[in-house]
């Protein structure tokens, strides 16, 4: 249980200091908006119905200007679950993306979770 409240602790500091808005997102002298502004990130996920399971990560890493990777694993209620994926940005400056993929769950018979 203490594992679990550490990760979900840590999950909420990264929520809270991935909102933080650039000091160079302010000022417009040079600075060209896309959706896709760094090469390689890692994201974390939680929900249901999520790609990455209850609780995961996924790596992101930048293929062009318009075009994003991602593999992420994360735990689900079925067992660990896996994800392999792409984003397309038609109008990156609107912001708007396509995304596909495939996620597979290994799945266990006997999984039991402890809370």
């Amino acid at each position: 249980m203490r594992k679990l409240l550490t990760l979900i602790l840590i999950f909420c500091a990264a929520l809270c200091f991935a909102q933080r808005k650039p000091a160079y997102a302010n000022s417009n002298a040079g600075y060209k908006t896309t959706a896709i502004k760094y090469k390689y990130f890692i994201e974390l996920n939680s929900g249901i119905n999520n790609y990455t399971g209850v609780l995961g990560a996924a790596f992101n890493a930048k293929l062009n200007e318009t075009i994003s990777a991602k593999v992420g694993a994360g735990f689900s209620t079925w067992g660990i679950k896996t994800f392999a994926g792409v984003n397309f940005f038609p109008m990156p400056k609107r912001h708007l993306y396509i995304t596909g993929g495939v996620s597979y769950s290994l799945g266990k018979e006997r999984t039991e979770y402890e809370w």
